[in-house]
């Protein structure tokens, strides 16, 4: 073994709060108090509301004689690996070159290139670290049990240090090669002896300047070329309801940041007396005669009434946890003390400040408010390590159903993934890069105002589908308005469709019979001729559907546009497509089925439920065999004129797994906010807003998007202008 000469030692090693190592990854964090860490990883999440009630059995089920933690960080990685995630190959499409430029060009807008790691870690107060240790292997099954489907895994030693190391030391990358030395790819604690160092040394900058006359931040590495600043942050207020998408935004304006949740189980009976009895001695009763009227006079009645003593943040924070505890004593839930504490990381103060106002404004978005910790960066930073040791004073009393729709688990959802682009985060400017085909529900919904930006929307989700997927690609539309576009991607665009409407493809009903299945179509059918004219489509019988017209494009292009005249040959060519699909599937073919114009099948009052149910089973029958059927409502406001048409569309949003509205009027927008139960927060973002702005809802998130960011004579917003 060669020895390594050490870098010399840190002066400033015993800042970090570990006194100190044990086995098995133990580390104390103060004397007779002992963590262990795990990392969560593997986190479905396919419905908010299921998800949020999992988190809160969760809280419930932890061990209440010990205090958790748990840590979001966020780790930058090489733009050139994002970017190799979300770009597309230009060999067949020219339209490609574009796409791929404009991702280019905003990546460095927001944070993208990130890494969000979650972590759990538990503290206990033991005599000995034996005894921790004991306990922790005690618990460790009903942890795990408690966190079910959602798989976390122990820390050693050696990786909780490198985590720290990344935290401490975010421009080096040398932490294995620091005490790697035989250099086998094996780094080892035990080597530390070697080079005369201990563990916090290995982990600790250079320097770290926490001195008071800073007020609110830190510099780590001060004039060294690792320099780097650091500004420590409280949560000040969590309101009632707060959507699920607040941890995903909080955690993504910085490329380097922690986010750290403090929770305490305590006793909501303890709660609600000690919190009666703070609130009661800030009260003052006063009496006052009452003369409003002449008998009130007469009687010389007297009323009572209750001032504050004080006003100051302890007042409404014994306030607050008596409504609380209040609620959890009737419905014998868990209280939690929690404290939520951030620290961002940047390059220069420029950058620092630019973060920490993207921070403060997405905190308003959500109704919540964050604070800097002046004076208190120190233990501000130690509270947001995940140390499970919080120094400063900024607990909440909240319930544990509260804190499950606040939870960093869900950062453990939020990885690098391939998928399409659909415009920038309207809150904090990130790429919002999604895979539609990765839910559970495929089928999606457009809809908007007048001149919202609809079928510029339309043509966005056809780009993204023909340049990140080899998929087959159809749209339906009456008008002419897509020709040019479908023509310019070297689309093909059919006419005049000859099919037979009887026709059955083997397997056509899925896990019904093929022939009641076809019932449905049929009956749909009839109503739709009755909708538009007599339109009799010619009958051919054992055979299925063939075209009969091809206006331009070349056969072979698996992008189509189809032309039909009247409602009866729509839903013929909405059937084609069905029987397409089917033995597509049978070769592991996906499609894509765009359906423009459908106002007139939801306008259930001239009694075309069955055309209703009908599209309602497509699209449910689509996203079984994992199809993605996107429908474009162009008049949601005179749908809702009846109730009819109003309960039309709720089912149709209700049945679709992807939402995006666009700027919407008072009606429409009250609707969809009971239907899809919108925050407060976000409607603003779908109210008075240009056009391609909106929601895209899915059952896992609700983003605000902008997809109206570039001027209006750039190449790639003229691509879907056409």
């Amino acid at each position: 073994m060669r020895k390594r000469k050490a870098e010399p030692g840190s002066r400033i090693s015993n800042k970090i709060p570990i006194a100190g190592f044990h086995q098995d990854g133990i580390f104390e964090t103060a004397k007779h108090f002992y963590t262990q860490m795990f990392a969560v990883e593997q986190v479905e999440m396919q419905d908010a509301e299921i998800f949020k009630y999992r988190l809160n059995r969760l809280y419930l089920e932890l061990p209440r004689d010990m205090v958790f933690q748990l840590v979001v960080h966020n780790m930058i990685i090489p733009k050139e690996q994002y970017l190799k995630s979300v770009l597309v190959p230009q060999q067949i499409y020219p339209q490609a070159e574009e796409y791929n430029r404009t991702i280019f060009d905003a990546v460095g807008i927001g944070c993208n290139n990130v890494e969000k790691h979650v972590y759990l870690v538990i503290g206990k107060k033991t005599p000995t670290a034996a005894r921790a240790e004991e306990y922790f292997k005690e618990q460790e099954p009903i942890i795990r049990k408690a966190f079910g489907t959602i798989r976390i895994r122990k820390l050693s030693s050696i990786e909780r240090l490198q985590m720290l190391y990344h935290v401490f030391r975010s421009k080096k990358n040398s932490f294995g090669k620091e005490i790697d030395l035989n250099n086998n790819g094996r780094p080892e604690l035990g080597n530390l002896k070697y080079m005369k160092m201990s563990e916090l040394d290995l982990i600790a900058p250079r320097q770290w300047n926490t001195k008071k006359d800073l007020v609110d931040y830190t510099i780590l590495d001060e004039d060294l070329p690792e320099q780097c600043y650091s500004r420590s942050l409280f949560l000040n207020n969590i309101p009632r309801e707060v959507s699920v998408n607040a941890i995903s935004d909080f955690t993504s304006v910085s490329s380097h940041m922690l986010f750290s949740v403090f929770y305490h189980p305590t006793d909501a009976k303890s709660g609600f007396t000690a919190a009666s009895e703070q609130v009661k001695k800030n009260t003052v009763v006063l009496r006052k005669q009452k003369r409003e009227t002449i008998q009130d006079k007469k009687n010389h009645t007297v009323i009572t009434f209750t001032e504050r003593k004080e006003i100051n943040e302890d007042v409404y924070f014994h306030e607050a946890a008596l409504d609380t505890t209040k609620a959890l004593v009737a419905s014998d839930g868990l209280l939690i003390e929690a404290s939520v504490v951030l620290t961002l990381f940047a390059d220069s103060l420029e950058e620092l400040e630019r973060n920490t106002e993207i921070l403060r404004i997405t905190a308003t978005k959500y109704a919540c408010s964050v604070k800097t910790l002046d004076m208190m960066q120190w233990e501000g930073f130690c509270s947001s390590l995940p140390l499970c040791r919080q120094r400063i004073n900024v607990s909440r009393f909240l319930s544990s159903e509260r804190l499950a729709q606040f939870s960093p688990v869900i950062a453990a959802e939020n990885g690098v993934q391939s998928g399409a682009f659909y415009g920038l985060n309207a809150i904090n400017d990130n790429l919002i890069i999604l895979n539609r085909k990765q839910g559970i529900n495929l089928a999606g919904v457009i809809t908007g105002a007048e001149h919202s930006g609809k079928t510029y929307q339309m043509k966005r989700e056809i780009l993204n589908a023909l340049l990140t997927t080899k998929d087959k690609i159809s749209l339906i539309s009456y008008g002419t308005e897509y020709d040019s576009f479908i023509q310019s991607l070297a689309g093909v665009k059919i006419t005049k469709l000859k099919t037979n409407p009887l026709y059955v493809t083997q397997g056509y009903g899925l896990t019904k019979p093929d022939e009641h299945a076809k019932e449905l179509f049929l009956a749909a059918y009839e109503q739709a001729k009755r909708i538009g004219s007599d339109y009799h489509l010619e009958s051919n019988t054992g055979e299925g559907c063939h075209e009969q017209k091809n206006e331009y494009g070349k056969e072979q292009s698996r992008l189509i546009l189809y032309q039909p005249e009247n409602p009866a040959e729509y839903l013929a060519t909405m059937e084609h497509l069905w029987n397409q699909s089917i033995e597509d599937k049978k070769n592991n073919i996906t499609n894509w089925i765009f359906l423009d114009g459908m106002d007139e099948f939801l306008t259930t009052s001239n009694g075309q439920d069955a055309i209703l149910s009908y599209l309602l089973r497509y699209l449910k029958g689509s996203s079984d065999i994992r199809n993605v059927v996107t429908v474009l409502v162009q008049d949601a406001v005179e749908l809702m004129t009846t109730i009819a048409g109003s309960l039309a569309l709720e089912e149709l949003v209700c049945g679709c797994g992807y939402v995006k509205l666009l700027n919407q009027g008072p009606i429409e927008r009250k609707k969809f906010t009971e239907v899809l139960n919108i925050p407060n927060a976000l409607l603003s973002y779908i109210t008075n807003v240009e056009p391609s702005q909106g929601l895209i809802i899915t059952p896992t998130s609700s983003v605000a998007f902008n997809d109206n960011f570039l001027e209006k004579d750039n190449e790639f917003t003229k691509i879907c202008s056409i």
